[in-house]
């Protein structure tokens, strides 16, 4: 198997996509972590729409999975757990 940087080097259609995603970022109209977002969600969407459920899930499984797309359709940065990445200001003490 490849790694990225094979992939990008011998694969012209991956580097025009890896290319394009670092041209957004440094024309600031994304963030790298906006970017990783995007192609999850892009992933997801496709796996809906072409793949469907694989599995039959119970009662209990699927209402897991209705918690994780609500948690991906809530705009930032209410889907951030509480003290996820931010940074804690001290007391100055």
């Amino acid at each position: 198997m490849k790694t990225p940087r094979q992939k990008y080097v011998q694969d012209n259609h991956y580097r025009t996509l890896v290319d394009t995603l670092r041209s957004v970022v440094e024309q600031g109209r994304f963030t790298p972590s906006e970017i990783r977002e995007a192609a999850i969600l892009a992933s997801i969407m496709y796996e809906e729409v072409h793949i469907g459920p694989r599995l039959l899930l119970s009662p209990e499984m699927k209402q897991k999975f209705d918690d994780l797309y609500k948690w991906i359709d809530t705009p930032a940065p209410h889907n951030v757990p509480p003290d996820h990445d931010r940074v804690k200001v001290g007391s100055g003490s």
